[in-house]
């Protein structure tokens, strides 16, 4: 556990916005609000981890996160996003294209 929860913090403390969401919801949210769970793995987080994972359990465990709680359950489908193409202006003036040469 205390090997888990040393790297778990560190991905935690040192990682981007959507790598805490990814540690705090889908791993550490999974406790689904037990305090007997909650308790074991609070001892080995960190104090900004554990916060954050006791807030999400609480929230998790209300009424009003039904369709999360289904979401995460059965997740959409990755859409990667679409690359947009260059507007007009961009089109007008070559786009990255050479101009020919005379």
């Amino acid at each position: 556990m205390t090997k888990l929860f040393r790297i778990l913090n560190d991905i935690y403390e040192n990682g981007t916005n959507d790598t805490q969401s990814l540690v705090a919801v889908t791993i550490l949210g999974e406790m689904n609000n037990d305090p007997v769970m909650l308790e074991n793995a609070s001892a080995y987080m960190c104090d900004d981890l554990k916060q954050t994972v006791i807030l999400i359990n609480k929230f998790l465990a209300s009424g009003s996160s039904k369709k999360l709680r289904e979401k995460l359950k059965n997740p959409p489908p990755y859409k990667p996003k679409k690359k947009k193409s260059g507007g007009l202006m961009s089109q007008l003036m070559g786009a990255g294209g050479q101009m020919p040469q005379q």
